[in-house]
């Protein structure tokens, strides 16, 4: 029986045609012409192309799996996907090396349009090319690899028959889940992780991506992985739109894994059959917890559990969670037994702190948002009623999500947007540089809003120092020669289950003093009132902070005692004799 029509307010989120206010400023962000980077030469086809790698699962005494993935045309009768990796480049080109090959899955899917802002007649089908998935294994964490990927016969006929792509790949395995950065150890005295939303694939959406390939070439040990908090292509009515959107992330993501979750925009209802997220669904594997449920959408009851829906996944010292906003038909009819709800609680309850002190949860559609736009949405609303009081429980550090076109840093914020140093800092990252535009429209600046900006494109980074420290920064694409950064040190105390934050002031000079965090030791002065009345003693860091205005702007310099050189251990023993006092310059009622 063919599905009725859906309603217009799914068709909202279905065809993400973002509905504002008429006052609401944006700043225009008109479509430019791809760049050859993302389209096959003309007259020529891209045979093995939209190559990206994901992490896969941690196995004890194995190691790192991790996932290859992309496209090509049809294979032929008897071909299989495959990818030879070696930890010399030299070898696989060799006649003879130390070469694993492995094989894997292809898969593929029609698309019959809706309807959306490119759509039209010559849009509406879309058949996709082949998509290839293979999962490597046994890989040392903290190392670099090479690759290649291509075709093999199942059995081989005749020597020769194997095709690969000339291109060898390289990439890096993500530190051990409780592996603390360290040169000797890891590489790097730190694991930073680029985190993007509402990505699309605009002259914008370009820049971002080139400043994460240069700072992965610039810095290859640090990074672990990139984030892309939903919201991917913005295909939009063309399911075409996916390819060129492949080749744009594949100068990044066939060296820096890519983990991503849905938005929105991913939701792509079919014409025909009502089923959801196929894209998504066919071209990225995650290291899901559940098998994959779906079913086909019923107005706003929609259906996508398991699979790359909802998971989660630890590198070095952060236990990772991505969350589907738009996964509502459990919550919708009866919260209690929602399986996603049920997975996050388990998921939540079963981390070591001891080995992940940190916990970093990723969602689409933010909880909190200061922003005119997509305020008190339906699915949002649903899933907040069931998901904040859950990651207040089990002390989740931060909560990145995009879906508003702008950027905007929380404090830490409690059930009803009440201040509070134990409950998550939500960060809001939806300036990636999609085609609808930045929303530069606010409401009156609420007391937990502690900096916001909707006039720049751009990223953040998150980088774990050690079992205590955080920084995040938020990256904006110059504009015009202006450039402005916000970043804030995240410290949790590793004895103790409640969170602090420490507050840097909105930093505009690009020097690197203030950059190293400061020892668990350290706390931040004046005392408070509750330090003297119970004699607690700090060991305090001297700090110097100058400010001086610059044409309008404000300029902060920052020194402080650097990092001092200590193992994991001896982090932990003195964290435990430290003070856990706030350590930014509010004060949480």
């Amino acid at each position: 029986m063919r599905p009725s029509s859906p309603p217009r307010s799914l068709l909202h989120f279905v065809l993400g045609v973002a509905v504002v206010a008429a006052a609401a400023e944006r700043i225009p962000c008109r479509e430019e012409p791809l760049p050859p980077l993302v389209a096959c030469p003309q007259g020529q086809s891209c045979p093995f192309e939209q190559v990206h790698i994901s992490i896969g699962r941690w196995q004890a005494g194995a190691g790192w799996e991790m996932t290859v993935t992309w496209t090509s045309q049809a294979l032929a009768a008897g071909q299989v996907p495959s990818v030879r990796v070696s930890e010399r480049k030299e070898t696989l080109t060799a006649p003879s090396g130390c070469v694993a090959d492995f094989v894997g899955e292809t898969t593929n899917y029609t698309y019959t349009s809706s309807g959306g802002p490119f759509y039209s007649p010559s849009t509406k089908f879309y058949v996709s090319p082949s998509i290839h998935h293979v999962v490597i294994g046994k890989l040392r964490p903290s190392k670099f690899y090479h690759y290649q990927v291509g075709v093999k016969q199942r059995k081989a006929i005749a020597a020769g028959n194997d095709q690969y792509r000339d291109t060898v790949f390289r990439f890096r395995t993500p530190p051990a889940p409780g592996q603390a950065p360290s040169a000797q150890l890891t590489g790097s005295e730190v694991m930073k992780i680029v985190v993007i939303g509402d990505l699309g694939q605009t002259i914008h959406s370009q820049h971002t991506m080139e400043k994460v390939e240069s700072s992965l070439r610039a810095s290859e040990n640090s990074y672990a992985m990139s984030w892309i908090i939903g919201d991917l292509p913005y295909a939009d009515g063309d399911g075409h739109r996916w390819d060129p959107w492949g080749r744009m992330m594949e100068p990044a993501s066939a060296s820096l894994p890519l983990m991503v979750l849905p938005g929105n925009h991913e939701i792509e209802l079919d014409a025909q059959t009502a089923e959801t997220f196929t894209a998504y669904r066919h071209r990225f594997r995650m290291p899901s917890q559940l098998p994959e449920r779906t079913g086909p959408a019923r107005g706003n009851d929609i259906l996508y559990e398991g699979g790359a829906s909802f998971y989660s996944f630890e590198l070095g010292l952060v236990h990772f969670v991505c969350l589907n906003t738009y996964n509502t038909r459990g919550a919708m009819h009866d919260v209690s037994s929602d399986v996603q709800r049920k997975w996050l609680e388990e998921d939540l309850k079963a981390v070591d702190r001891r080995k992940t002190p940190f916990v970093v949860v990723g969602m689409h559609a933010p909880f909190y948002n200061s922003n005119r736009n997509h305020q008190g949405e339906a699915e949002t609303e649903l899933m907040k009623s069931w998901a904040e009081q859950i990651l207040n429980r089990y002390s989740v550090d931060v909560v990145f999500a995009g879906h508003v076109h702008s950027y905007e840093r929380n404090w830490g914020v409690a059930t009803g947007g009440k201040l509070s140093s134990s409950a998550p800092s939500y960060i809001n990252v939806g300036d990636g540089g999609n085609h609808e535009g930045l929303y530069d429209d606010w409401l009156p600046q609420p007391p937990y809003s502690a900096y916001r900006n909707g006039k720049f494109f751009g990223h953040g980074e998150l980088s774990v120092f050690n079992a205590s420290h955080m920084r995040w920064t938020w990256i904006p694409n110059p504009k015009q020669g202006e450039q402005e950064e916000d970043s804030v040190w995240i410290v949790r105390p590793v004895s103790s289950g409640s969170k602090q934050q420490q507050q840097q002031d909105t930093i505009l000079t690009s020097g690197e003093e203030g950059r190293n965090p400061p020892s668990p030791m350290s706390a931040a002065l004046p005392l408070t009132l509750l330090g003297f009345v119970l004699g607690a003693f700090a060991y305090v860091i001297s700090k110097r902070v100058t400010r001086e205005e610059r044409g309008g702007g404000s300029s902060y310099e920052v020194s402080s005692a650097p990092l001092l050189k200590q193992s994991p251990a001896d982090i932990e023993v003195k964290a435990e004799s430290s003070s856990t006092r706030l350590m930014h310059d509010h004060t949480y009622a």
